[in-house]
């Protein structure tokens, strides 16, 4: 029953409502904007986002070696500890070596929380997820309503996802909150690798900015487009939805 709405590409209106709670980033600090939105889906449908397509994908693009091998985290087998070695170690062969290194640490902040929507539905289908999957995620993510629960209760005004302003990232609590950020982490670094890690600025063109990035992008993300290498792996998900992988 978890399977059916991804087989058939519908969005079940028990998991559109989803009720949000606020944790301190810091003891002691309870400004809003400090606070750490979480959002409490419902449970089947966090199971099932989790076994029908991130456990199976993560896998899947472990096996296949197409995740870069700078990325330690939301990776089975490897953790944050193993990525602070790697640092410590080239901070000391550096030293050694006296080399002249100049070292970029850039955050990440809010990953999660601004992840482009549309994007993630299309490296998906890239990756061969089935057109109703991605279409039941979309409508979900069009349509949440989204309550507020305090320790005063759970609010009765709510807000959702608009034309004008629209939501972005799957919500902090989404079980496949983790594979989605990878999965844009990792088009940036093939982009970044297969450009020789050139990224050139914004170019004029014809009165208009065109952003290189992007159109690399929508290259790397055409099905037909041959800048990538193509194999075939199918595998199943539960409910004998057949997933045929395509890189």
């Amino acid at each position: 029953m978890m399977s059916l709405p991804f087989q058939a590409g519908f969005a079940p209106d028990r998991w559109k409502k989803v009720t949000d709670i606020m944790l301190q980033n810091k003891i002691g600090d309870s400004r809003c904007h400090r606070l750490r939105i979480i959002a409490l889906f419902e449970s089947d449908f966090n199971h099932a986002k989790r076994i029908l397509i991130g456990r199976k994908l993560l896998h899947h693009m472990e096996d296949k070696n197409m995740l870069p091998n700078i990325q330690f985290g939301s990776r089975p087998g490897r953790r944050c500890l193993s990525a602070a070695l790697c640092k410590v170690l080239s901070h000391d062969q550096i030293w050694l070596m006296r080399l002249s290194v100049a070292f970029i640490e850039n955050d990440a902040v809010g990953c999660y929380d601004r992840l482009v929507n549309n994007l993630v539905l299309l490296i998906l289908q890239k990756l061969g997820i089935p057109m109703t999957a991605t279409k039941c995620l979309g409508e979900l993510w069009d349509t949440t309503i989204h309550l507020i629960k305090t320790i005063f209760g759970t609010s009765d005004i709510t807000y959702t996802s608009t034309k004008d302003m629209p939501l972005f990232g799957p919500g902090q609590g989404s079980t496949c909150g983790p594979l989605f950020w990878l999965l844009v982490y990792w088009l940036i670094s093939l982009w970044c690798a297969r450009s020789g890690c050139t990224c050139g600025p914004y170019t004029p063109t014809h009165k208009s900015w065109t952003n290189p990035f992007s159109q690399r992008l929508m290259q790397i993300l055409t099905p037909e487009s041959n800048s990538t290498q193509n194999f075939t792996s199918g595998y199943t998900l539960a409910g004998g939805c057949s997933v045929c992988v395509n890189h």
